[in-house]
């Protein structure tokens, strides 16, 4: 019985050091300070690294209501650009554990005119290579998940959506077990193309 209490507790604390969530943008290798670019998070204790499961939801846009939300500053940067964006789970420091080990999945990136709902996709590391998803080449690059700005983007304002999407729990859909389905970590970050 003990024994059965101790993995349950272990089980439970492994779900909570799972979330993850974008602490931060680098432009061409150059990091903003932490927050700076993204849309701010609900306001909401836990929710910023929070998953979405429900896709009818709103949320499934930009994160826990972050799609009515902007940000302060937005991230200039020359179309061609190589476009960092950084995930954590509790904060940039060097112990942060990023995802949970075993949250294997996908990772997108999406892009829109800021304010649109019109998306395209700027990059997808889809495939389970050798065993090794996204989420586990994301944490041995230290959260970083890096890909170039299409060079043939016109100037003006854009959202652009990270995405991944671990698998762990998505052998019955969300509408099916709310408490299973395969569980989305959307955030945007708000950047200007010149």
């Amino acid at each position: 019985m003990k024994t059965a209490i101790a993995l349950a507790v272990a089980g439970a604390a492994a779900l909570v050091d799972a979330h993850t969530y974008i602490s931060n943008v680098g432009v061409n290798g150059v990091f903003q300070n932490e927050g700076v670019c993204i849309r701010p998070y609900n306001p909401v204790a836990g929710q910023r690294n929070y998953p979405i499961k429900d896709v009818r939801t709103a949320d499934i846009k930009c994160g826990w209501s972050a799609s009515t939300k902007h940000p302060t500053q937005t991230c200039t940067l020359p179309a061609g650009s190589k476009l960092t964006l950084e995930w954590h789970h509790d904060s940039r420091s060097p112990t942060d554990d990023i995802i949970a080990e075993s949250h294997h999945g996908p990772c997108l990136v999406y892009m829109s005119r800021a304010g649109e709902d019109t998306w395209f996709k700027v990059f997808e590391d889809a495939g389970n290579v050798g065993g090794r998803w996204c989420t586990d080449r994301i944490r041995s690059n230290g959260g970083k998940l890096e890909f170039t700005v299409p060079a043939v983007l016109a100037s003006g304002a854009y959202d652009v959506r990270g995405e991944i999407i671990a698998l762990h729990e998505s052998d019955t859909d969300f509408l099916v077990d709310s408490s299973r389905g395969a569980q989305f970590y959307v955030h945007c970050v708000g950047v200007n193309v010149t």
